[in-house]
C-alpha cells in the first residue's frame, strides 16, 4: 500500500497542485480503486482548507485561518485510519 499524501508537510505551493489533482489521479497515486473516491475526495478537501489556512495565516488572519484548520482536522478525523498521515 502506498504512502498516504502528508500535507502538513507540505508549502503552500504544494498543497495548491493537489487541490488541482483530478480525484481519479489522486486515486492512482495511492493504488486506489476507482470506488474508493471518498478518501481521494477527502484529501482534495483537505487540501483546498489547508491551502485557504496556510495563505490568511501568511497575512496574519489567524482567527479565519483556525476556521479552516478545524476544517482539515473534521476531514482528517474522519479518514480510514491507514490514509492519515
Amino acid at each position: 500500500m502506498p504512502e498516504p499524501i502528508n500535507f502538513d508537510g507540505m508549502d503552500r505551493d504544494d498543497v495548491y497542485t493537489w487541490c488541482h489533482t483530478p480525484v481519479h489521479t489522486i486515486n492512482k497515486a495511492l493504488g486506489l480503486p476507482p470506488q474508493a473516491r471518498k478518501i481521494a475526495h477527502a484529501y482534495t478537501q483537505y487540501a483546498w482548507n489547508k491551502y485557504t489556512a496556510m495563505g490568511l495565516r501568511a497575512t496574519g488572519k489567524i482567527t479565519e485561518a483556525c476556521t479552516y484548520e478545524a476544517i482539515c482536522d473534521k476531514i482528517y478525523a474522519a479518514l480510514p485510519t491507514a490514509w492519515r498521515w
